[in-house]
């Protein structure tokens, strides 16, 4: 047994990977899509968790009709309103934002273009989306992951909005509605800003020279 409590210096966290996208990479990312298995789908989907910051689950639980057939209010796309309805959330909230209106048109072709009412976005499993989301990156060239740990090329998706906002701006607290958090220190932890973020906000500065 030990008489006292030794003392110790505590390590540094070693420096975190980076999770968000530059608009480059994601552009780059739209245009190599295509190219792959699931391409166009892969590409609209991309581009919806761009404009959207929706969580991977939000994504994959959407549905074409709002109700089903004894009246249950689905997770959907309202065309009527220029609306899309997330139903019990993360945190346990019904969540609605606004359609993007460079999202609009692309919404309304795979309207047109749908088989049935069921999903939105018709991925297999979330494993399937992830694998192809990894392919993709690793076609254009692009790394945010660490091994085995590919599901996280679709989570950054929601990082890079975060951070393209706060880039652009857009208060803290509007990003946290947006994405919504129930704590606005997760968005925080969500919205890091880049180099160019912190070199534009020097430049901000007067010198008292």
């Amino acid at each position: 047994e030990l008489d006292s409590v030794p003392s110790y210096r505590q390590q540094k966290e070693p420096p975190s990977r980076r999770d968000y996208y530059t608009m480059q990479e994601i552009r780059t990312m739209l245009a190599f899509a295509p190219d792959i298995e699931d391409g166009v789908l892969l590409q609209r989907t991309i581009l919806f968790f761009y404009l959207t910051g929706c969580r991977k689950s939000e994504l994959l639980d959407l549905q074409w009709l709002g109700r089903d057939d004894v009246g249950n209010l689905h997770e959907c796309i309202r065309f009527d309103t220029n609306k899309i309805l997330f139903l019990d959330t993360k945190n346990g909230d019904h969540h609605m934002i606004d359609i993007h209106p460079e999202l609009l048109p692309i919404l309304q072709q795979m309207y047109d273009e749908r088989i049935d009412e069921g999903p939105v976005f018709a991925w297999n499993s979330r494993d399937i989306l992830n694998r192809r989301m990894k392919k993709l990156c690793k076609k254009a060239g692009i790394d945010v992951a660490s091994e085995g740990q590919s599901k996280r090329y679709i989570h950054a998706i929601r990082h890079t909005t975060a951070t393209h906002l706060v880039e652009a701006g857009v208060s803290i607290r509007c990003i946290q509605g947006l994405l919504n958090h129930k704590q606005i220190s997760t968005t925080t932890l969500y919205a890091k800003v880049n180099e160019v973020a912190k070199a534009d906000a020097i430049s901000n500065l007067s010198s008292p020279i």
